[in-house]
C-alpha cells in the first residue's frame, strides 16, 4: 500500500468492521487504517495500479 501513495484517495464512509479472514499483515494493515496512521479515511484506488 505504501508504495502506490499516489494511488491513495478519501473514503467517504470508512468501515470498522471486524474482517475474521485477513492474514496478519492484512489485519495490522487494516487497523492502521481505521486508526488514520496513514491520514484521515485513506483509500487505495486499486483500479490504477498495474
Amino acid at each position: 500500500m505504501l508504495a502506490h501513495r499516489d494511488a491513495w484517495g478519501p473514503e467517504q464512509a470508512p468501515s470498522r468492521a471486524a474482517l475474521t479472514r485477513l492474514t496478519a499483515e492484512e489485519s495490522k494493515l487494516h487497523r492502521a487504517l481505521g486508526s488514520d496512521i496513514c491520514g484521515s479515511c485513506v483509500r487505495l484506488e486499486q483500479e490504477p495500479i498495474n
